[in-house]
Formats: structure tokens, C-alpha cells, sequence
């Protein structure tokens, strides 16, 4: 393990009729980013990543805070302000999770029904689709001011969402983002009443389960490389996925459900 841990537990992992739920559930330490978090939420992503029967993952939070900032008293003063070695290492650690959720084959839905502020902000970008409750916020929060750019990937995914000079004023200015202009610049999905939000997302999340994970991965790998791809490259992968999808045993099952008038039972072959 390599570090204290002082909570008994900050991200817990539960699994009920194929979807994953992550939850952050250190609302007393505002679910503020520290080794131990680190440390099991990289757990929980690669546990729900690798399991054949999760088809979908939902992130979502216990407190008013959905994940927090960097922890100054637990894992930066102590830890990443003592040498570059160390500090290297943890953003090494954060750098994989931010890897291993555009690349897991299951779709991420982040429901974010609180402040999204600093590399959790950057983190909860990193999700395939957010859902925000009208009680939502984001803030990229820089310390530009003091050396330090955006982490957690958040720089990244925000100018892939907003483009590069919103991205850009966004990460250098202190203004909280609210759900509603989260909307409206392309960052979150969806906003709904918060007494609704659970509802919402794993309505969704079910939906996307009966979907065949042959599609569905599909989608997510070519859409989060998309920004990689000329014309012809994206072409030529479309045409790839096209031709083996219409060989697997998903898209048979589906024309045959389709004969017999039944819904399909797709198997991710």
C-alpha cells in the first residue's frame, strides 16, 4: 500500500444487475484527492473494468462536494511537495486512472450532484457522459498563480469538450461553473432537479445495459479518439468496426430477434 490510510474507506464499490456503482464516500474530508483515494478508486475503476458482467459504471457522491480538490494536509504538502520523485509518482497514479476510463470498453456516467472543483473536476471530465443536478458545479481551479497548471487530465478533457480558448479562460479564471452553464458549454450532458438525478442516471445506465457492448464500445472507442483521426484514418476504422460487428454473435442475435419478434439478449460477442 505505501501510505497511511486515514479513513476507514473513501471509495466503495458496489454491483447489482450489470452496472457498476463507484461511490465517494468521504464527504467529512469533502472526498478531497489523497494517496488512500487514489489508491482505491484506481481499485474500484480497474475491478469494474475488468468484470464480464458490468456493462455500465456510475460514479456518484456522498456530501456536497463530488470529488475534491488535491489534499493539501494528506497528500501535497506531505507527499508531492517533498521531492519530484514523489510528486511525479502520484500524478503517474492519477494519469492511469484518467487512461483507464476513456479506454475500459464500458461507458462512465458520472452523477454529479455537487461541487466538482480542482483534479476532481478534472477526474469527473474523464467520464463518458455527466449527468448534473441542478445543485452541480464545476471549477477547473489552477494555481497558475503559484506554478501549477490544471491536473487529473482536466485540461485535456475540458478543451476536448469546449475547445482551446474557452478552455483556456475557464482553467485561469476563479469563477464557479454552474450546472445549467455547464450545459450550455457542452460539459455536462443533461441537468435535472436533484431529488431526480438518481433516477435519471441509472434509468440511463439500464438502458445502456441492454444495449450490445459490441456497439456500445464501438461508440466510446472511436469517439474518444476522435480528435486523433484525419478523414481517411476515421474512415477506415469505422469500416473496420462495421465489418466485424456485423460478423459477431450481437448483431445476429439482433436481426434474429428481430424475425421473431422478440427483444434481443446480446453476450459483448
Amino acid at each position: 500500500m505505501g501510505y497511511v490510510k486515514h479513513f476507514e474507506q473513501v471509495v466503495t464499490l458496489d454491483k447489482k444487475d450489470r452496472i457498476a456503482t463507484i461511490n465517494f464516500v468521504c464527504p467529512q474530508n469533502k472526498n478531497m484527492m489523497n494517496e488512500q483515494f487514489v489508491d482505491e478508486f484506481g481499485s474500484a475503476m480497474q475491478e469494474a473494468a475488468n468484470d464480464k458482467e458490468v456493462r455500465v459504471i456510475v460514479m456518484r457522491a456522498e456530501g456536497d462536494v463530488f470529488i475534491g480538490t488535491g489534499d493539501l494536509a494528506l497528500m501535497i504538502a506531505p507527499v508531492m511537495m517533498t521531492s519530484v520523485a514523489t510528486g511525479r509518482k502520484i500524478m503517474h497514479n492519477i494519469g492511469d486512472i484518467v487512461r483507464m476510463m476513456y479506454r475500459c470498453s464500458k461507458p462512465i456516467i458520472a452523477a454529479v450532484d455537487g461541487l466538482a472543483i480542482g483534479g476532481g473536476c478534472g477526474l469527473t471530465l474523464s467520464a463518458d457522459i455527466i449527468i448534473a443536478s441542478d445543485k452541480a458545479s464545476f471549477n477547473e481551479v489552477c494555481f497558475a498563480q503559484s506554478s501549477l497548471p490544471c491536473d487529473s487530465g482536466g485540461l485535456w478533457s475540458l478543451q476536448r469538450l469546449v475547445g482551446t480558448m474557452k478552455a483556456k479562460y475557464i482553467a485561469l479564471r476563479p469563477d464557479i461553473i454552474t450546472a445549467q452553464e455547464a450545459f450550455e458549454l457542452g460539459i455536462v450532458a443533461k441537468v435535472v432537479p436533484s431529488e431526480k438525478i438518481y433516477d435519471e442516471v441509472y434509468g440511463l445506465a439500464a438502458y445502456i445495459a441492454d444495449l450490445s457492448p459490441v456497439g456500445v464500445n464501438a461508440i466510446k472507442q472511436i469517439s474518444n479518439r476522435m480528435p486523433e483521426y484525419s478523414l481517411d484514418t476515421y474512415l477506415q476504422l469505422e469500416a473496420e468496426y462495421i465489418a466485424h460487428g456485423a460478423v459477431s454473435h450481437d448483431f445476429k442475435e439482433y436481426v434474429a430477434s428481430k424475425k421473431e419478434g422478440r427483444n434481443p439478449e446480446f453476450i459483448g460477442e
